[in-house]
């Protein structure tokens, strides 16, 4: 009895063994797939990544930006149109003008009542001085037996030309040119339609002696300094036609810029492309992943 007691145990025990032990450690190993089967959630964290094509996407539309500042130099130089624009600029040809009639009149009235005609006060020497002299012609005394058509003439440019100039979109050097050229004239018909001996034949008075060239009034340096800006802005746009033709035979034809630009915009859906291929290959990596979880 004992023997077959002990042998009925000794078979006993090596049969518990392995019911616990096996069930435990086998249990446990295949928690461990569980743990690695979240990893395969990871590549989904990582296919998060090809979402940033979608902000280097966005990088093509700049061209978008970049082509709308090439339309400013459409509106760049361009004039504004209509009477509350243009109001502004006429109030500051008007003050130009005004300004250098009241100063020619002024200093004319002061040469009328110190100085005697014929008369010479020098002030540089012999270069500059003060000589009060009556004009009853244009510049260098020119057309001395044709006051009246001076005048009429003058009273044209005065009334109808240099306010239809003004009228039209010129830059704002020229628009100072003509309102001193403008102020000038006004000075001088004043003389010629107030001063003796009247009736359009008045002798404009000059009191600025240069040297023994010419004697002149602050009109005529008005006058003369609008033509010399006029000059130099008749220059400065041929210069600058001349640098537009030169810089447009150097660089790329508008053809060449059209084909650039389609090429831009035609990167744009290239990369939508992309984030779609991408987007897939992504899905069907986790599709193949699932299944394989799936076979274990």
């Amino acid at each position: 009895m004992m023997k077959k007691t002990e042998t009925a145990s000794n078979e006993a025990e090596p049969a518990a063994a392995p019911k616990l032990a096996a069930p435990e450690s086998a249990g446990t190993k295949p928690a461990e797939p569980e743990i690695a089967g979240t990893k395969p959630a990871e590549p989904e964290i990582a296919g998060t990544k090809p979402a940033e094509p979608e902000t280097a996407g966005t990088k093509p539309a700049a061209p978008e930006t970049a082509g709308t500042k090439t339309a400013e130099p459409e509106t760049v130089g361009i004039e504004p149109t209509g009477l509350d624009a243009r109001l502004p600029q006429w109030l500051g040809v008007a003050v130009i003008a005004l300004s250098i009639v009241i100063v020619d009149q002024i200093t004319k009235r002061v040469a009328l009542a110190n100085l005697d005609p014929g008369e010479r006060i020098p002030l540089l020497g012999d270069l500059f001085g003060l000589q009060l002299v009556f004009n009853p012609g244009a510049a260098f005394s020119m057309g001395a037996g044709a006051t009246r058509v001076i005048t009429v003439f003058a009273l044209v440019v005065c009334v109808v030309v240099i306010p239809w100039l003004l009228s039209r979109p010129v830059g704002r050097l020229t628009r100072i040119a003509f309102a001193l050229i403008w102020g000038g004239a006004i000075g001088n018909v004043i003389d010629r339609l107030f001063f003796p001996p009247g009736k359009l034949a008045g002798h404009v008075v000059d009191f600025l002696a240069y040297a023994d060239w010419f004697v002149g009034n602050i009109a005529d340096i008005a006058i003369v300094g609008g033509v010399v800006l006029l000059l130099i802005q008749a220059f400065r746009a041929e210069n600058t036609e001349t640098s537009n033709k030169l810089a447009t035979a150097d660089t790329p034809g508008t053809g060449e810029l059209e084909t650039s630009s389609k090429l831009d915009n035609a990167s744009v859906p290239t990369t939508d492309k992309t984030e779609e291929a991408t987007a897939a290959h992504v899905s069907e990596t986790s599709t193949e992943r699932r299944e394989t979880e799936g076979c274990r």
